[in-house]
């Protein structure tokens, strides 16, 4: 074969690759962590953690709740919870970005899963 030819093969290759990344990379879950070991080094991350909700509020914009694992709590921010009703006791799985606010860290939700619950 020839040097362009080869050339043009390696091209084509590398755009399909780059935009099957691209299609898969929003279905890839982010990792399962432990509230007890979300930290600074999380902030700006996206994490997966489950536990037990101890306490929900609502607030104009938000559901606010704090989930609980292991004797660890997060507060987690839901703007939008696509209709999960959410209630103290509920097993939940929430998939989110780690963020800080007013020096706490805090979980803004992307996603909630109820695994169990009073919701």
């Amino acid at each position: 074969m020839e040097e362009k030819t080869l050339l043009k093969i390696a091209l084509i290759c590398s755009i399909v690759g780059i935009f099957i990344v691209l299609i898969f990379a929003d279905r890839l879950e982010p990792p399962l962590v432990k509230v007890s070991d979300i930290s600074s080094s999380l902030v700006e991350k996206d994490v997966r953690i489950s536990g037990e909700i101890v306490s929900v509020r609502s607030a104009s914009s938000a559901t606010i709740f704090d989930v609980k694992e292991d004797g660890s709590v997060v507060k987690v921010v839901a703007f939008d919870n696509k209709g999960v009703i959410l209630g103290k006791g509920s097993l939940v799985e929430v998939t989110g970005k780690v963020t800080e606010y007013k020096g706490s860290l805090e979980l803004e939700a992307k996603s909630i899963r109820l695994i169990s619950g009073n919701g």
